[in-house]
């Protein structure tokens, strides 16, 4: 096996993501100097990026980079793959690694100096641009603030005693020009350093935006002396979940992200090194689900066991809907993920499947194992790669079908695999504890590639069945892990994506219409 050169990797990463995208057929829409990215899945259609020649940048999630780690982050790709796929299919020219784990190391290692190398050239960016920045400026104050009273106590039902407490602390005004709410973002010291104005307008214009040149990594927050910070999406949020557990609410620390990127929160962390305790309480909608497990993710990462992070999931959509229906009043529901509840119902299946001992599947399977022991296991593997190979050749609903069958079948005797490995007379107990932490660990946020992507993945790892790797239990447990995983993310996929991956190829490949003048 082999590494990708460094002039390889330079390659790619100053390769143009505009040029890639149009190849693989996503929709990308003008804005000035750039290009902003449309794409749809299971939740819903986004704009959030932009694309400018070889550099991307998500403003809902607050990341951005070069095309390797566009390829990481949306469409999930490891980082071989994520090469692979930007150089059009070349292959590493580094050659002389045989140990795999050393090679895994290696690419590790390639992996984090490539991100790092990118981070500082990213910066040196940064604070070029800053330099190029007109001065943060606030609004001009009003002589009162009686629209916002009247639009958070009597629209968001948040009582005034509570606004009053921001207003006091100096933290919210309203704007003279057109009467907006301005939500100040300030550091340890009280200065401000950002700024978002809300819209408090009756004609349905409801608005958000940030005042140019604010420090995004400044969110609004209150500070108080407790060891816990809450984290929210937006300020009427935090000051909604204030009102709704009022008891002894000034002693704890808010912030508000501002939307979902965790820089407000990391460098409030930060400042305040006493916080032990970060509670999540974002929105109940599908990027707010995605957003709190990967902020969790983030500091399980940089903090480990030395801050406790938990997440909070309001009644409704967000805190001011539970808000509102607690005042009687109409409120939006939750949103659940489509990919977790797709996850949760095929795992549910393969366990019920698993109960029935006079399923005919079950039947077929248990006798053949009985019979030729782990050989059938791994040949039944080999058969069923062998059927989505086919099926994804021919795209209608009998193969989809096929293929999703095949999927399932993999992911059960993975899971068979794995109970074998673990008991040799293994209970049905067995097989669900094993089924229950694929579907614990499952996260949406890390789930973002192409069927093609899969399907490569899958094929990779059924490569690695060789005698020696086979006798190795426990690399054998891990592989078997590893396919299980990939299996089950597959038939989601299959099931909340793979349809829409096939209508946008579909577009891209019909013929476009042309005018002979």
């Amino acid at each position: 096996m082999a590494l990708y050169t460094n002039e390889q990797i330079q390659r790619a990463n100053d390769s143009s993501l505009e040029t890639y995208l149009r190849k693989r057929g996503e929709q990308l829409k003008p804005s000035g100097t750039e290009f902003i990215l449309i794409y749809t899945d299971s939740t819903g259609t986004h704009d959030s990026i932009t694309i400018r020649n070889n550099k991307w940048y998500d403003h809902k999630n607050g990341i951005g980079g070069y095309p390797i780690q566009f390829m990481k982050e949306f469409y999930g790709l490891n980082f071989r793959d994520a090469l692979k796929e930007l150089l059009y299919g070349e292959e590493p020219m580094l050659n002389g690694w045989t140990d795999s784990s050393e090679l895994v190391s290696n690419y590790k290692k390639q992996d984090e100096s490539v991100y790092q190398k990118q981070k500082i050239s990213l910066n040196a960016e940064m604070n070029s641009e800053e330099k190029r920045k007109a001065e943060f400026i606030l609004p001009v104050k009003a002589n009162n603030n009686d629209r916002m009273f009247e639009y958070l106590t009597e629209k968001r039902y948040i009582p005034k005693e509570v606004v009053e407490k921001f207003v006091d602390k100096g933290l919210i005004y309203q704007e003279s020009k057109y009467r907006n709410i301005v939500f100040l973002g300030t550091d340890e010291n009280g200065v401000s350093k950002s700024a978002s104005k809300k819209s408090t307008s009756n004609n349905g214009k409801n608005f958000k935006i940030k005042v140019a040149s604010s420090d995004t990594s400044f969110g609004f927050c209150w500070r108080g002396k407790s060891e816990r910070v809450f984290v929210f999406e937006a300020a009427v949020d935090l000051m909604s979940f204030i009102t709704l557990s009022k008891e002894d609410w000034e002693n704890n620390n808010y912030i508000a992200l501002d939307g979902l990127s965790p820089k407000p929160l990391l460098r409030f962390i930060e400042e305040n090194k006493n916080i032990k305790e970060v509670y999540l309480c974002l929105d109940y909608d599908i990027a707010g689900i995605e957003a709190g497990e990967k902020i969790n993710d983030i500091l399980d990462e940089m903090y480990g066991d030395k801050i406790t992070t938990v997440i909070i999931n309001p009644l409704y959509k967000d805190w001011n809907e539970e808000l509102k229906a607690k005042n009687g009043k109409e409120a939006t529901s939750i949103q659940i993920h489509p990919k977790k509840e797709s996850c949760k119902k095929t795992i549910k299946n393969l366990i019920s499947l698993n109960r029935n001992d006079e399923n005919k599947y079950i039947t077929w399977r248990d006798e053949n194992y009985k019979q030729k022991g782990i050989n059938f296991y791994i040949d039944q593997i080999k058969r069923d790669f062998d059927l989505i190979e086919k099926s994804v050749e021919i795209l209608d609903d009998e193969n989809i079908k096929i293929l999703r069958g095949a999927f399932l079948r993999i992911a059960d005797i993975s899971a068979s695999i794995i109970c074998k490995s673990m008991k040799d007379n293994y209970t049905i107990s067995t097989y669900i504890d094993v089924m229950l932490q694929i579907e614990n660990e499952y996260k949406p946020y890390k789930d973002k590639c192409l069927m093609k992507n899969r399907i490569e993945q899958m094929k990779e790892e059924i490569g690695y069945l060789e005698n020696s790797f086979i006798d190795n239990s426990q690399s054998f447990l891990l592989w078997a892990k590893n396919l299980l995983n990939t299996s089950i993310k597959a038939e989601i996929y299959a099931e909340t994506d793979y349809i829409k991956e096939l209508e946008r190829m579909k577009m891209t490949e019909e013929p476009q219409m042309t005018m002979n003048i």
